[in-house]
């Protein structure tokens, strides 16, 4: 009698696990709620399936008290998750709105120690300085174009450094955080200590942005204007943060001539491999516009326009060219901040091949000429 009673209750647990094993079954393909009998939806791949009041299209039904016929239709072919009574759509994925940064949470550099020649760079200055690496045959990875990190997300160059390069290369990421480029991390030393930096950071591009009005065959590179975006945001760090851009309008109506301005970088270039090993700095000035327009560049048939802007070197050297797509760049006091920080006035654009003087300067993209572009491209 007792192994029957006992037979008895393990068939009445089987029946009852595989009754709810059953039940989890079916109600894994189909919910009963207000809007009846639903088959779950799948979300397509610019759809996610989130919680009802964080859905902005269904928020605006539901404003109205109750649904027409239509509504409640519809919204069952967008029910794709019922759980504990919670109701869950596939609803388009909510655009997450970059800005960018203003001081002083760029353009700055927070270095305490004194440490310059007219040419080195301490280690963790103009730390949105970005090098391009690009793979080229034979299985080399190298750069020959600069950049600026403007956001956690975007680095802003010259459109000619992606359009322009051989067809065998191939843009692969941006690297962010290097001073010296025989060593992984850097360190530097001072009389009484040796400082490092972090280790160089590689991301992976995700897309080029190219202005849409640049022709790469032209002499004259109008619009020589590029953004990449990153696969990912990048961490500000010491040796890792943006530079600032000229959001205020009154910043593009400023007039730089004669003014000091200061470029970044490795002497990157597409075109020739005389590059630095580590990280320099130079001081230009910039020259008059109507000058470099009509008496210096009118010769070589090169149009000037008012989104450019020369700079040179007060004495010719061996060579001072910046990174082709690197800033151009003043520190000083700015309408949008009472800091003094860096502002990204100009991206090197073309000039002279070995070193941009005040009687054969460099030209540069006038940063605040594409403000509006920028905003509307890093979103």
């Amino acid at each position: 009698m007792e192994k029957i009673i006992c037979c008895l209750l393990l068939c009445a647990v089987l029946l009852v696990n595989n009754l709810v094993e059953s039940r989890r079954v079916s109600s894994s393909r189909r919910v009963s709620s207000r809007y009846g009998d639903a088959s779950l939806a799948t979300c397509s791949s610019d759809e996610e399936c989130i919680i009802h009041n964080e859905c902005d299209e269904v928020n605006q039904m539901t404003k109205k008290g109750r649904f027409t016929y239509e509504e409640e239709a519809y919204l069952r072919t967008k029910l794709c998750k019922f759980y504990r009574r919670v109701h869950h759509f596939c609803c388009k994925k909510q655009k997450v709105s970059i800005r960018l940064p203003q001081a002083p949470d760029c353009g700055l550099y927070f270095s305490d120690r004194i440490y310059s020649t007219s040419e080195d760079t301490y280690i963790d200055q103009y730390p949105w300085t970005a090098m391009i690496m690009y793979s080229k045959p034979g299985n080399r990875i190298e750069s020959h174009c600069g950049g600026s990190l403007i956001t956690e997300r975007h680095v802003l160059t010259a459109a000619h450094c992606y359009s322009k390069v051989p067809k065998n290369w191939k843009l692969l990421h941006v690297r962010l955080g290097e001073w010296d480029r025989r060593s992984n991390p850097d360190c530097m030393e001072f009389i009484n200590e040796v400082v490092c930096n972090d280790p160089y950071v590689d991301v992976p591009v995700k897309k080029v942005i190219e202005h849409p009005n640049y022709k790469k065959y032209s002499l004259n590179q109008h619009n020589d204007i590029a953004l990449l975006e990153l696969e990912y945001n990048v961490k500000f760090t010491t040796y890792v943060r943006p530079i600032c851009l000229p959001i205020d309008p009154r910043i593009g109506q400023m007039n730089f001539t004669s003014h000091s301005v200061e470029v970044s970088g490795f002497q990157l270039n597409e075109k020739y491999a005389n590059s630095s090993l580590t990280k320099k700095v130079y001081y230009l000035n910039v020259v008059d516009h109507d000058r470099c327009r009509q008496d210096i560049y009118t010769g070589s048939k090169a149009m000037v326009s008012n989104s450019q802007i020369c700079a040179g070197i007060e004495e010719e050297k061996e060579f001072c060219n910046p990174d082709s797509g690197g800033s151009l760049m003043k520190e000083g006091i700015y309408p949008t901040s009472k800091f003094p920080h860096y502002q990204l006035i100009g991206i090197q654009s073309y000039g002279p091949e070995r070193c941009a003087t005040q009687y054969n300067p460099g030209v540069y993209t006038l940063v605040s000429q594409y403000m509006d572009w920028i905003v509307e491209n890093i979103n």
